[in-house]
This record gives C-alpha cells, sequence and structure tokens, in this order.
C-alpha cells in the first residue's frame, strides 16, 4: 500500500511538472502547482488503496460493497479535482500580484 502511493505520488509530481511547464506561460508560482499536483495525486492514490481493501473486508460484501469501492474510487477522482482546482484558481486570482 504504501509503495502503490509512493508511486503514484511520484507519478503526480512528473504530472504536475509537465503541466507547470505548460502553465508558465501563464503563471509564475508553478511551484505551488507542482506541490499541489503530488498533494491531489497523494490523497486519490490513498482513496484508492482504502478502496483496495474493500473487497478484502468482510463487513461490506454484494451489491452493497460493490457501491463502496465505486464510491470510494470516485472521491478519489473528486479530491484530485478538488486540490488541483482549488490551487489552480487561486493562482490565476493572485496572477497580477506576482
Amino acid at each position: 500500500m504504501i509503495l502503490k502511493t509512493a508511486i503514484i505520488a511520484i507519478g503526480g509530481l512528473i504530472v504536475g511538472v509537465w503541466q507547470a511547464f505548460i502553465l508558465s506561460s501563464q503563471l509564475h508560482k508553478i511551484g505551488l502547482w507542482t506541490a499541489a499536483s503530488v498533494l491531489g495525486w497523494f490523497l486519490a492514490a490513498v482513496t484508492s488503496s482504502i478502496a483496495d481493501s474493500v473487497p478484502r473486508s468482510q463487513a461490506i460484501r454484494g451489491i452493497w460493497g460493490a457501491l463502496a469501492y465505486l464510491g470510494i474510487v470516485a472521491a478519489g477522482g473528486l479530491i484530485l479535482g478538488s486540490v488541483t482546482g482549488v490551487c489552480l484558481a487561486w493562482l490565476f486570482r493572485h496572477k497580477s500580484a506576482v
């Protein structure tokens, strides 16, 4: 679980650096964007790890277990989008102050 989460966070770093390169013509604090990307991907990986434990649990089985799994996985995407979306909105809002 820890290794998978770390690898996904590294993937978030790679994606964040690539996106920061693209955003660098519009924004100056690209390091903040990269950090938000890593954080968002890390938190999404944590929810994915939690979702992976649902099928192994005997507490939730059947259709409810499947729905719980899908809900937790969807929450990871929501968390990733929220972290990076808030950061991007903040960066563009404070663009003139930079």
